[in-house]
């Protein structure tokens, strides 16, 4: 696994000479935004056969968070 470690560091270094490493970074970080934005969009009440419930409980884990 040593070499493994060593090819890997290697790659790495490569990229950031190359400056891929910080374009990843900065376009991992405008996605965070997009997805911040696009979630707070959906904080209505939805309408199950006339009983108001929230996003939360019709989507389970993932809607509640």
């Amino acid at each position: 696994m040593s070499a493994f470690g060593a090819l890997a560091g290697e790659a790495v270094r490569d990229a950031s000479r190359r400056r891929i490493v910080a374009m990843v970074v900065a376009m991992s970080l405008l996605s965070l935004f997009f997805i911040d934005g696009c979630t707070s969009c959906a904080s209505g009440t939805i309408n199950i056969n006339g009983e108001e419930r929230s996003l939360g409980d019709v989507a389970g884990a993932p809607g509640g968070a």
